[in-house]
């Protein structure tokens, strides 16, 4: 109890030695009731399994409580974890199927057609070129791209 007072009146207590004169009581019983006595070999084994218990928790790294060093060899694991929040801000850890679910849309790419055509799928990080054609000057400024005619068209056949 760390010194905690305890309030109450004393009725029946059991006194052995005084103050500077304190006694040691020896060959105590365990306890077993919940108002039995314990002894010196009880608390040990308590204190045993407090340390056996902290050596299998997970604890911040310092007082501030601002992060937290998992201990496994290699890594560990951390299961059954609920779906975070997914927004702008949100500071929600997301599992494993959140993080599925945004690579299969990721790896899917994107398509490109010309005039209703044929779709082509192009990879995510992929490129597209857009050529120049007869008549045809293709430019681009950023992410903008320009189609338009050349200044001086020519004609096959024409006179």
């Amino acid at each position: 109890m760390n010194g905690a007072a305890v309030a109450g009146t004393a009725i029946g207590e059991v006194s052995v030695g005084k103050v500077g004169s304190e006694r040691r009581v020896t060959h105590v019983a365990a306890g077993a009731g919940d108002t039995d006595a314990v002894n010196v070999s009880q608390l040990k084994a308590v204190a045993d399994n407090i340390d056996s218990l902290a050596g299998n928790a997970v604890k911040y790294d310092d007082a501030g409580k601002g992060k937290v060093t998992l201990g496994g060899t290699g890594g560990t694991v951390v299961t059954n974890v609920k779906d975070g929040d997914v927004s702008a801000g949100s500071t929600d850890a997301v599992n494993g199927s959140q993080l599925n679910a945004v690579s299969e849309i990721a790896s899917k790419g994107w398509n490109v057609q010309a005039n209703g055509g044929t779709a082509t799928q192009v990879a995510p990080g992929g490129t597209v070129n857009f050529k120049n054609g007869q008549n045809i000057l293709v430019s681009s400024n950023g992410a903008e791209i320009t189609v338009a005619t050349v200044d001086t068209p020519s004609f096959k056949g024409a006179d």
